[in-house]
C-alpha cells in the first residue's frame, strides 16, 4: 500500500508537470502583439553619465545614427523601458470622454524614439509610428494601442483625437497620430490594457521620464552576433555611458515566462 501510494503521488506529479509544460508552451507561442525575434535589448543610463534633460536629444540622435550604420543592423530605437521589464501609468484627460463610475481615464505609457513600433515588430493599424519629425518643437503626438482607442474613442476614428497627461487638463495638447495592434507589454498572461507611446524628444511631465533606459536594435540575422559591435558603437558615442546589460528580446520574454 505504501509503495502504491508513492507511485500514485509520482503519477500526479508527472501529470502536473506535463500540464505545466503545455501551459508554458502555449504562453511562449501566443501572439504577444510584437515580434521578439531578431531584437537586441541594450541597457543604458544617461543619468549616471551626467546628462541633463536638455542634452538628451543630441545623445539619442548620435546613438541611433551610429548604431543604424552598423553592418547587420536593420534599424534601432530607444525607450524609457522595454517589454516585460516595467511600466509607467497614470491618470489622463481625454477630450470628450465622460468618466463612468469607477472608470476614470488612465493608461500605461512609454516614451520612445523614432520608429519604435517598427523596431519592436508591432503592427500599425492606423496612421503612423513615432517618427524623426516628432522633435522638441513639433506638435505633441502619441501612438495609442487598440485598447486605448476602444475605451476612449469608441466607434470613432481615433486619428486626430486629443488627450492630455495633465489631470485635470490644462489643454488637450497631445494628438493621436497612430494606432497599433494590442500587445502584452508587462507579462505574457496579462490582459490588454490602454497604452500610448509619446516621443522621447518631446518634453512634458516628469523630466525623469525622458531618460531612456533601453536601446532596441533589430538585426538582420542573429541579434547576439552584433552585441559586441553595438556595445562598441555606444562607447564610441560616449565612453562614459554605461551599458548595464545586453540580451535578446526573446531571452527577456522567456525570463518572464520562467518567473
Amino acid at each position: 500500500p505504501e509503495e502504491m501510494g508513492l507511485g500514485f503521488r509520482i503519477l500526479l506529479l508527472l501529470i502536473g508537470a506535463g500540464l505545466f509544460v503545455r501551459s508554458l508552451q502555449r504562453l511562449r507561442q501566443q501572439d504577444l502583439g510584437f515580434n521578439p525575434e531578431h531584437v537586441l535589448e541594450v541597457g543604458i543610463d544617461p543619468r549616471i553619465a551626467g546628462y541633463k534633460p536638455g542634452q538628451l536629444n543630441g545623445l539619442y540622435q548620435a546613438l541611433l545614427d551610429r548604431v543604424n550604420a552598423l553592418p547587420g543592423v536593420r534599424l534601432s530605437s530607444l525607450s524609457l523601458y522595454s517589454p516585460m521589464t516595467s511600466n509607467w501609468s497614470g491618470g489622463i484627460s481625454v477630450e470628450g470622454y465622460l468618466a463612468r463610475s469607477g472608470r476614470e481615464a488612465w493608461s500605461q505609457w512609454v516614451r520612445v524614439g523614432p520608429r519604435y513600433c517598427e523596431t519592436a515588430g508591432m503592427t500599425v493599424r492606423l496612421g503612423r509610428d513615432i517618427g524623426p519629425q516628432d522633435t522638441e518643437g513639433a506638435p505633441k503626438v502619441a501612438v495609442i494601442n487598440e485598447s486605448f482607442a476602444r475605451r476612449y474613442f469608441p466607434d470613432q476614428n481615433p486619428i486626430g483625437k486629443r488627450f492630455s497627461m495633465d489631470v485635470p487638463a490644462k489643454a488637450y495638447e497631445i494628438e493621436v497620430v497612430g494606432v497599433v495592434k494590442d500587445f502584452k507589454f508587462n507579462r505574457p498572461q496579462q490582459e490588454f490594457w490602454p497604452v500610448f507611446f509619446v516621443p522621447l524628444a518631446q518634453s512634458g511631465g516628469d523630466d525623469a521620464s525622458r531618460y531612456a533606459a533601453d536601446l532596441e536594435v533589430r538585426a538582420v540575422g542573429d541579434p547576439a552576433s552584433i552585441a559586441g559591435l553595438v556595445r562598441q558603437a555606444v562607447h564610441q558615442v560616449d565612453k562614459g555611458l554605461p551599458v548595464s546589460r545586453i540580451r535578446t528580446l526573446r531571452e527577456q520574454v522567456d525570463d518572464t515566462l520562467t518567473q
